[in-house]
């Protein structure tokens, strides 16, 4: 396997030529996915490690093969802290072009539209990392921050304890309780 990643490279030669690479990426140097990530949590040391394979399976269809694994630091929706999300996701995708565009790739594949015949691998791995996001990040409920906090009502102190709900206190939408037919 060789270890440099290429900036660019034509993904038919790659397949033709059986290349395959395997190595690290700086999450630092992946502009999408750095957006996405808590800055100050994001070490300068912090990568992605992946391998890569451009061959041809079974059938003959032209395919990358491969596995991206990374330590990404998110932000917690629920206490908005640092989390880690741990990715390790397989990379399986059919390399199509021209006429072969308005068709599905089989299972397991994804389709990789490759336009210029020139591909930009690490924006590949990037795409993995992206699309191994959770929609909503946050950690487990029993690890979350937010679930062991109390809420303090407004104007308390903030070591103040909680008020209780007072059983006597008016319902608004009591009146509406009769306007309910009964059967």
């Amino acid at each position: 396997m060789s270890a440099a990643l290429p900036a660019q490279l034509d993904p038919w030669q790659a397949v033709a030529r059986g290349a395959a690479f395997a190595g690290s990426l700086a999450l630092m140097d992946l502009p999408r996915l750095r957006e996405l990530l808590v800055p100050a949590a994001l070490d300068a040391a912090a990568r992605a490690t992946f391998e890569v394979a451009f061959r041809r399976d079974e059938a003959g269809r032209p395919v990358v093969l491969g596995w991206v694994r990374a330590l990404l630091p998110l932000e917690c929706q629920r206490c908005l802290g640092v989390m880690e999300h741990g990715v390790d996701a397989s990379i399986r995708l059919m390399l199509m072009h021209g006429p072969n565009l308005a068709q599905d790739p089989p299972d397991p594949y994804e389709a990789l539209l490759v336009i210029d015949d020139r591909i930009r691998p690490a924006e590949l791995i990037e795409d993995e990392l992206l699309l191994s996001l959770p929609q909503i990040p946050t950690h487990p409920v029993g690890v979350c921050q937010a679930a062991v906090q109390t809420s303090v009502p407004p104007g308390n102190a903030g070591d103040a304890a909680p008020t209780e709900v007072a059983a006597d206190r008016p319902k608004p939408f009591a009146s509406l309780a009769g306007w309910k037919a009964d059967p």
